[in-house]
């Protein structure tokens, strides 16, 4: 049973009509971004007469005032999209007319400490055709200075098609040992098998996946080994140098892909051996995808489902301002994927062809699996 969603009260809808709007202005444009939350709610304000403002907030306050749990809903939802505590302060001012603290607001969001652990230590299930991997340093405050934290992130697709954040793993830093820990946390919570983990060429990722799941095929992002290639050339090279390396992952199979490869190598090895090295070390993980039929191969190839979703933690991390504490950013991360989850709704776009693809693939496998 789908799980309803809140009613908006009749502020909250002028706020979401006036938003949608007001962010097609130039005004709103020319914001720098950490601000661009906050100055809805003071152009919103502007825009209504004193009367109109007043009958909204009557609204409010004899609706909710009543409900202490409605206003720290508000502020989850508000530190979920990104907005410090000091506009939150001020947003809960123009909406309720009441004075918070940031140490009470702080308080508040800290309450979803408990949920985010038992989030992260639910049961999951015992087989995923593919899960997408990542992860992303971020600078994060701890004991007076700034360090880097590497978050991992691991987002399913499941049998039906539908898109599902597993969990998040905040780290001092990328290592085989680090992904080992993170997988056995995913086998004991129920994880057993799983077909495909597309993934970038991340600090000791494919030595982990063969230690705990050796059946399981690599994919190693297409996109990212480009843009990394042509991040080492130089700019009067780059145009023939993509168009030779395109010749590589856009071959008719993984035989002819190799073959091209000789001949990028020959050309460019030279000049740019760092390249050709990456090339060659990570071939056969660059170049699963050749062995699956055309949809599944489209679906796997590059790791962008799971870099949208990071994506979106770093814009709510930057407009928060500094990440504070380890803690901040788990939970930043956390609202994140629970307000994607509600648009996970979906299965993913061909999944009944890339399902039966799959049958084909892995005939073997999905044999000894009860799946619907």
């Amino acid at each position: 049973m789908k799980k309803k969603q809140k009613q908006l009260s009749p502020f909250e809808l002028e706020i979401e009509k006036f938003a949608k709007k007001y962010v097609d202005s130039e005004e709103y444009k020319k914001e720098d971004s950490r601000n661009k939350i906050s100055v809805i709610f003071e152009a919103f304000a502007q825009e209504l007469s004193k009367v109109e403002l007043n009958q909204h907030l009557d609204y409010e306050k004899s609706n909710q005032s009543k409900n202490l749990g409605h206003i720290e809903e508000q502020v989850i939802s508000l530190f979920a999209s990104g907005l410090p505590y000091q506009n939150i302060a001020n947003a809960i001012k123009i909406i309720y007319e009441k004075e918070v603290s940031i140490a009470w607001i702080s308080s508040v969001i800290d309450k979803i400490l408990p949920e985010i652990e038992k989030w992260k230590s639910q049961k999951i299930e015992n087989f995923y055709p593919i899960l997408y991997i990542d992860g992303m340093f971020f600078d994060v405050k701890e004991n007076g200075v700034f360090v880097k934290k590497s978050l991992y992130l691991i987002l399913a697709i499941d049998w039906q098609g539908y898109k599902k954040a597993l969990g998040f793993w905040i780290k001092n830093s990328e290592s085989a040992s680090n992904w080992l820990d993170v997988f056995s946390e995913l086998k004991t919570r129920g994880l057993q098998d799983v077909l495909i983990i597309p993934c970038d060429n991340l600090s000791g990722i494919s030595q982990a996946i063969e230690a705990l799941f050796p059946q399981t095929d690599i994919q190693k992002c297409v996109v990212q080994q480009v843009r990394n290639s042509l991040l080492k050339v130089s700019y009067k090279d780059k145009k023939d140098f993509a168009a030779d390396m395109k010749s590589i992952y856009q071959a008719i199979n993984q035989e002819f892909a190799m073959q091209n490869l000789d001949e990028f190598a020959k050309k460019w090895g030279q000049k740019y051996p760092s390249i050709i090295k990456s090339w060659y070390e990570n071939f056969a993980e660059l170049t699963t995808f050749f062995k699956y039929p055309n949809e599944l191969r489209q679906s796997i190839y590059t790791t962008n489902p799971i870099k949208s979703v990071i994506k979106l933690i770093r814009q709510n991390t930057e407009t928060n301002g500094e990440i504070q504490s380890v803690d901040d950013l788990s939970k930043i991360t956390y609202l994140t994927l629970q307000n994607l989850s509600k648009k996970w709704q979906r299965q993913v776009g061909n999944w009944d062809i890339i399902k039966k693809e799959l049958e084909i693939t892995f005939p073997n496998r999905l044999n000894n699996l009860k799946l619907n």
